[in-house]
């Protein structure tokens, strides 16, 4: 991770696009928590960020509990508040037409 951090750090800002599709690239899996309350989607990077925008009350189940499930292998938690995932983040590889065509 150093090495990464390292290149990252000497890279100029114009080539920030490169930088995500190396860390992307360097990434296992990159995981998004999906809330759904009141017939609105909210998606986290964690489960801890989601209860930093929510309380235990709010969402009908405490932070302690969704991580002792482990709900990324069980498919989920509901009940009668909200409806909570885990699923996988898919991100394109490919560049900006606009990026391919400055190079040229």
């Amino acid at each position: 991770m150093y090495d990464l951090y390292h290149v990252i750090v000497q890279k100029s800002v114009s080539l920030h696009s490169d930088i995500m599709v190396l860390i992307m690239d360097n990434a296992k899996t990159i995981k998004v928590v999906h809330l759904e309350k009141e017939g609105q989607h909210y998606y986290y990077g964690s489960i801890t960020a989601m209860f930093e925008h929510w309380s235990a009350d709010q969402l009908g189940v405490n932070y302690r509990k969704l991580r002792d499930m482990r709900i990324s292998t069980v498919g989920g938690y509901t009940n009668d508040k909200c409806v909570i995932r885990v699923g996988k983040l898919i991100v394109s590889t490919a560049r900006k037409k606009t990026e391919k065509l400055q190079e040229n």
